[in-house]
């Protein structure tokens, strides 16, 4: 709309509403080489749109006044720009006026700004502010009457002028804020270990076991006179009638001997090495698997177990589904030993209890 009018050297464009992301200001002042003057007040402006003045060599007065400007980027809204000598920006919603908003070359050509009816933050990061108005008072208009901190709510309401904190007050607040800082970053670190070691808390206590096992040298699994037992039983609680009631009694017959926690376990030793020796000392270790066991971390830790005695001798896993389980609710190493092993289902029915049974006997020998 300005192509024809390279001379103009005054523009107000007021009481308009622009979309400043899509450069339409930029692109619409382009051609006014020799504009002198850019009013742009009361157009809801909440950032001062880079490159607005870019190509505006002559530019002395800037009125960005009455708008919602909080913050912009200094390096590309004024970057080049050494002409301006007054810039209004004041009546907008600007809290902190971090230094890097004002480039060096802008600040030393300015005769004239006008920050005032802004929300000022009478903090420690107005200390830079505080000094320029010290050494050039006389470039801000409208100072100290219309200089009023906002924030925090001590100062609030009274001028920024009685707010001068020292370089040694605003240290010792940096050091606070990066002790903070640096304690705050230890705590979440601490909480994400103490977060992954929780998840992988059997992980971790199989290795110490691996571990537990080469330091006391526990005999090979599969040293024949070892063994004490047909087989290790892993089973949970809420199970403990149906094993006691049901597996042992039908199973321990024939001289079979099973290795059973609440019977056979040693008082005094630790359970991990209860376990150990228990797998171990058994030819087979049979997996009595229900939705509740598969909610036990003890029971899916002796499943490990059992899978690594599994990988030494193929025949020594023996699975019995006492309930149907979703693959879905299954994790992941069980539901692979469900793929690659053979499993015999528990059924409540006279005639298949009895070929259960029987299926039973012949897996434990």
């Amino acid at each position: 709309m300005f192509n024809h009018l390279p001379q103009l050297e005054v523009l107000d464009l007021s009481e308009n509403k622009f979309n400043v992301t899509n450069d339409v200001l930029f692109r619409m002042l382009i051609p006014l080489k020799n504009l002198l003057n850019l009013t742009i007040r009361h157009c809801a402006l909440t950032t001062i749109p880079k490159n607005l003045i870019f190509r505006l060599p002559k530019l002395r007065y800037l009125d960005l006044s009455q708008n919602h400007i909080k913050t912009w980027k200094g390096n590309t809204a004024f970057q080049n720009v050494s002409s301006i000598e007054v810039l209004r920006l004041d009546m907008n919603y600007i809290t902190v006026f971090k230094e890097s908003l004002f480039p060096p070359d802008l600040r030393r050509n300015l005769k004239s700004i006008y920050l005032a009816n802004n929300p000022f933050s009478c903090t420690c990061k107005l200390l830079w502010l505080r000094k320029w108005i010290e050494e050039k008072s006389e470039k801000f208009k409208q100072y100290p009457e219309d200089y009023i901190c906002s924030t925090p709510i001590e100062l609030h309401g009274s001028l920024l002028k009685s707010y001068f904190p020292s370089d040694r007050e605003c240290e010792s607040i940096n050091e606070l804020l990066i002790a903070f800082t640096v304690l705050s970053t230890i705590g979440i670190f601490v909480v994400m270990l103490v977060s992954l070691v929780y998840k992988g808390r059997w992980h971790i206590r199989h290795a110490i076991y691996l571990c537990h096992v080469r330091r006391k040298g526990y005999e090979g699994m599969d040293d024949v006179s070892n063994i004490l037992y047909s087989g290790f039983v892993v089973y949970c609680e809420e199970d403990q009638e149906w094993v006691k009631e049901k597996f042992v009694k039908m199973v321990e017959i024939n001289d079979r001997k099973l290795c059973i926690h609440h019977r056979d376990f040693d008082g005094g030793k630790l359970i991990i090495d209860n376990i150990a020796n228990g797998i171990a000392r058994s030819r087979k270790v049979i997996l009595i698997l229900s939705r509740a066991m598969i909610q036990s971390d003890w029971c899916l830790f002796e499943m490990r177990l059992a899978h690594k005695k599994s990988l030494k001798r193929a025949d020594s896993l023996l699975i019995i589904m006492l309930e149907t389980v979703s693959p879905d609710d299954m994790p992941k190493s069980l539901h692979t030993l469900l793929t690659i092993s053979t499993y015999i289902r528990w059924s409540g029915g006279l005639t298949e209890e009895e070929e259960f049974w029987k299926k039973v006997r012949r897996a434990i020998k």
